[in-house]
């Protein structure tokens, strides 16, 4: 085998069923997102089922990012290939896509998200017609991407965290790729914030 294509194939990590990419973000990066909280186009998930805070297994906040955001652009550009030739390789998913909506995840010190799988259709024209979707919803979340924006120095706790695998640890910058439909967890802070970049690819469930 070729030196070229061994050093390529070993810069992903394989944990079956999981998949950890290194450095899809570089730390600039990664410091950048975090940095557009502000933003006037960063919007509180605060009716969003995942981001209620009435709710006792979840006690941390989601923003989301709009699909005019150049983030949401370049994470297209630079990150989505590569989960493809990674679903390629692995997963094996057909007609896979990614959604037009980032999400960046909050975790304050005491915060958590408990076990949960996720769930979710998409409800655009563009993919389908309303009445497809009010018979079916055919397209559904296949593949949940979380990429850790933070520096794991800067917080303790908060492992995303899976009841029946385990991983190698993320770095900054790192993703790990998974199926959605897997129980999972964050940990609850013990201290620090910890950001992640959260991206969810959608497949026609009749076809996979």
């Amino acid at each position: 085998m070729p030196n070229f294509v061994r050093k390529k194939i070993e810069s992903y990590i394989e944990v079956k069923p999981i998949m950890v990419i290194r450095k899809v973000l570089t730390v600039k990066e990664c410091n950048s997102v975090i940095e557009k909280m502000d933003d006037t186009d960063v919007v509180y998930l605060e009716d969003h089922a995942y981001g209620k805070k009435a709710d006792k297994n979840i006690s941390a906040k989601t923003f989301i990012l709009n699909s005019e955001n150049s983030l949401v652009k370049e994470w297209e550009d630079k990150v989505f290939p590569t989960i493809l030739k990674v679903n390629q390789s692995n997963f094996k998913i057909s007609g896979l896509f990614a959604n037009d909506s980032l999400y960046v995840a909050e975790y304050l010190k005491g915060e958590f998200r408990s076990l949960h799988m996720d769930g979710g259709y998409i409800d655009n024209d563009n993919y389908t017609t309303r009445n497809e979707i009010l018979k079916g919803r055919f397209y559904s979340r296949k593949l949940t991407s979380v990429t850790l924006l933070s520096n794991p120095k800067d917080f303790e706790g908060g492992e995303l965290s899976f009841p029946f695998y385990n991983y190698p640890k993320l770095k900054q910058g790192d993703m790990v790729v998974f199926p959605s439909h897997f129980l999972h967890e964050i940990t609850k802070i013990k201290k620090g914030c910890r950001y992640s970049l959260i991206g969810f690819m959608y497949a026609d469930h009749r076809k996979n």
